[in-house]
């Protein structure tokens, strides 16, 4: 299977996380290792509570970066990440 990189993206609330988290729990049943990356974790672990347009696409850009780190040691990554 080739590595695949699925990003969810929409307003808070709208079910981003929960997608996300279901989604690897199939796959890692399915015998792949999914990871999930959560664009809100990764606003509250650097500090950067920012919601403006600039702190989004700080944010954004931050997940993209741990994908490109990740993307050959895993067949499928997850990503959420609040877009307005």
């Amino acid at each position: 299977m080739r590595n695949n990189v699925l990003w969810f993206t929409g307003m808070s609330g709208s079910g981003k996380s929960t997608l996300g988290t279901r989604l690897q729990q199939h796959f890692r049943g399915k015998g792949l290792d999914a990871l999930y990356l959560d664009g809100d974790v990764f606003r509250g672990h650097t500090g950067n509570q920012d919601c403006s347009p600039a702190g989004q696409a700080h944010n954004i850009g931050q997940v993209r970066e741990h994908v490109i780190e990740r993307v050959d040691s895993h067949p499928v990554i997850l990503c959420s990440s609040i877009t307005p």
